[in-house]
């Protein structure tokens, strides 16, 4: 029997958690390193895991995993993903885990970087499993962002200031002062105003200050 509050239920019965979690992280990263070297399959089942030497009837676990971060779809049909992840699998797979972990994401930006606690106390408020449970799925986690590269897949694009970092849209941050001195030159003064999450590192005033200088102080 599966626990609603738990499990997401599916036609089949009951599906993985909303995070998912398996009792041995290693065998994630394995499977992952054997979908690399893989053509595309038709469908991947628990067939398809035993076929890869994942014999163990936790091993089904790691099937919830790549439909989770969308290798597969829920019927376990190859998606677009899956020729990605083979082109590129480290860079793909950071992708994918930021699309799967959004929330996560959304409330720790360097989620990929963040300690075990801390992911803890996050899983932890977000499901109603038990502490092994939810260990194991901090060490999923874990093992997914190893073979992730997420330095080139964080959303940062040249001409933006890193999300986290954000000018306050709102009348007075828009307006500039403009004086006149007695020589008769002209002085813009421009008020910016910042929302800083709480755990903004020193990277992420760096990378503000620095697009600032590209697109503020730059001369014209």
């Amino acid at each position: 029997m599966c626990n609603l509050e738990q499990s997401i239920r599916t036609k089949e019965g009951c599906a993985v958690p909303a995070y998912p979690y398996v009792p041995s992280p290693e065998k994630v990263i394995a499977l992952l390193k054997k979908i690399e070297g893989m053509g595309i399959p038709q469908k991947f089942t628990n067939k398809t895991l035993k076929s890869l030497g994942f014999t163990s009837s936790n091993d089904q676990r790691l099937l919830g995993v790549i439909k989770f971060i969308g290798l597969v779809d829920q019927s376990g049909g190859p998606a677009p993903l899956w020729s990605e992840y083979r082109r590129g699998p480290k860079t793909a797979l950071a992708k994918a885990v930021r699309a799967a972990y959004s929330d996560l994401f959304q409330h720790f930006p360097n989620a990929n970087e963040r300690d075990a606690e801390a992911l803890r106390t996050y899983f932890a408020a977000s499901s109603s499993l038990g502490s092994v449970a939810v260990g194991q799925m901090v060490s999923t986690f874990k093992a997914l962002c190893q073979l992730g590269d997420f330095s080139t897949s964080d959303g940062f694009e040249d001409n933006e200031i890193e999300p986290a970092v954000r000018v306050k849209e709102i009348p007075a941050a828009r307006q500039a002062a403009i004086n006149y001195s007695g020589a008769g030159e002209l002085t813009v003064n421009i008020n910016i105003q910042l929302q800083l999450p709480a755990d903004a590192t020193a990277d992420t005033y760096d990378r503000f200050f620095e697009a600032m200088r590209k697109h503020l102080l730059a001369p014209a």
